[in-house]
């Protein structure tokens, strides 16, 4: 379930606290950058994680709306394109899609990948990034389903060429270290230009009140002291334990002292937090 679509009162109230706070950021004498711990770490990969397994498993997110990001549904994209070719070449060419389906055909080395769509007859011809993962790729096989992220580069009335493919799970790999490293440097208080940044900002300041409010015998905390290596199935059962605790805070007589001891925090070492306001009154 996604934990930043669940947010409740007590996010809105942190906005109002936010609006009202007449911060100034990043000024002399403002100590530069917020260091996270490892727990804060470990709660913003299992929120990157959660969005980007939400964007794969339905188009369910605003983290792929600007840029935007396709979520292609192979029928409905061929029937578009035979209906309407020129509306759907406005739409889709250049732009970057997802595509999940049944495999047709492959070359012998895997690096093209063929869909063929009945009812309407179409054809998607995917080529493979050559900086594709070799581990990944040689899964790929005909008769089985697999999924990949991938640049629209031709779309004709029977016919769709899709370059510069990447499996799925490589694009997920890739997309949660661009968001972490994203988070690091808005955190750091650099000068981030990324249209997403309200909702790194968000993801960050959310990840700094749990940590504080988490009890000790707390999954997260237990996976990011006792674990080596982490699993998604760690990540997923962190996010729940977080959406849980957003979910009761107006039970938790700590929460609004700790969001404003957060907002302080952030704001002295120079954090621009006028951007966590901007994703709560989105939500709103």
């Amino acid at each position: 379930m996604n934990c930043l679509s669940k947010l409740n009162t007590k996010t809105f109230v942190a906005a109002a606290l936010l609006a009202g706070a007449g911060v100034t950021f990043a000024s002399v004498g403002v100590a530069k950058g917020y260091n996270l711990s490892p727990l804060e770490t470990y709660i913003i990969e299992s929120f990157a994680q959660e969005q980007i397994d939400g964007f794969i498993n339905s188009g369910a997110t605003t983290l792929f709306e600007s840029p935007k990001i396709f979520y292609l549904n192979p029928r409905a994209f061929a029937k578009q394109a035979k209906t309407d070719l020129s509306g759907a070449q406005k739409k889709y060419l250049g732009n970057y899609g997802i595509v999940k389906s049944f495999i047709s055909r492959t070359n012998k080395e895997k690096t093209r990948v063929q869909f063929d769509i009945p009812r309407p007859e179409y054809t998607l011809d995917l080529q493979l990034a050559k900086n594709a993962d070799p581990d990944l790729t040689h899964e790929v096989s005909p008769g089985e389903r697999h999924g990949f992220y991938c640049q629209i580069s031709s779309v004709e009335k029977s016919s769709a060429v899709l370059s510069d493919c990447l499996p799925l799970r490589q694009f997920a790999s890739l997309k949660s270290k661009q968001i972490e490293a994203l988070i690091h440097r808005y955190l750091a208080g650099e000068k981030v230009l990324d249209p997403n940044l309200p909702t790194y900002a968000m993801m960050a300041y959310m990840a700094v009140v749990s940590a504080r409010l988490l009890p000790r015998d707390s999954v997260c905390r237990r996976t990011v002291e006792d674990e080596i290596f982490f699993t998604d199935a760690d990540r997923r059962l962190c996010n729940q334990e977080v959406a849980d605790l957003w979910q009761r805070a107006d039970s938790n007589p700590k929460f609004d002292k700790t969001m404003d001891n957060v907002v302080e925090e952030l704001t002295k070492h120079g954090v621009d937090v006028s951007m966590i306001n901007q994703a709560a009154s989105s939500l709103d």
